[in-house]
């Protein structure tokens, strides 16, 4: 399709070596990490079930910048906290606006209200690690900004092992708001 094509090429900043390479990995990445790209038939019956829309959502409008904002927040019930699911709802709805978006660029806003012990004990870095990959080096988007909301104490070796994970770039985009503000730009 010609606006995924477009698409790759505008949020690589008319880069057309950049965009091809991150076309070619795109492609690739459908085959290599099958566990976010299986049943992939987008239903109602898939919104109604996944219960994930009640937690992660794309404004339908742009800013008056043209940026979208997705925004998205912890399930309280860690028992039904599914990272795979969640990755995998966003890279549905990132399908469905991949050939017809035109925002310059997205803008995250995460709220980490519920975030617990146990959410953290369920994460599987090296499922996370490959849902970043996907969604800031893969994706055809450009992250203009990501906020997070309501963020507790971070240790700092869970900040060291996040900066490890996303690249220096994005993490000079990343704001976080808590009584204590944790600073995401310093080593």
């Amino acid at each position: 399709d010609d606006h995924i094509i477009e698409n790759f090429v505008r949020h690589c900043k008319c880069d057309l070596e950049k965009a091809k390479k991150k076309f070619e990995n795109f492609l690739l990445s459908r085959i290599s990490l099958k566990i976010y790209y299986k049943d992939r038939e987008i239903t109602d019956a898939y919104f109604d079930d996944i219960k994930l829309h009640r937690y992660a959502a794309v404004w339908p409008k742009l800013t008056p910048d043209g940026y979208r904002i997705g925004i998205s927040k912890l399930q309280e019930d860690v028992a039904t906290f599914d990272m795979v699911r969640l990755f995998h709802f966003v890279l549905v709805i990132l399908d469905l606006l991949v050939g017809e978006d035109t925002c310059a660029a997205y803008i995250g806003i995460v709220d980490l209200k519920n975030l617990s012990v146990q959410h953290i004990g369920k994460i599987n870095f090296k499922i996370l690690a490959a849902g970043l990959n996907l969604i800031y080096n893969v994706a055809p988007l450009r992250y203009n900004a990501m906020h997070f909301l309501n963020v507790p104490h971070i240790p700092e070796p869970i900040i060291a092992l996040i900066k490890k994970l996303v690249p220096a770039k994005i993490i000079s985009r990343v704001t976080s708001y808590s009584p204590k503000t944790t600073n995401w730009t310093k080593s």
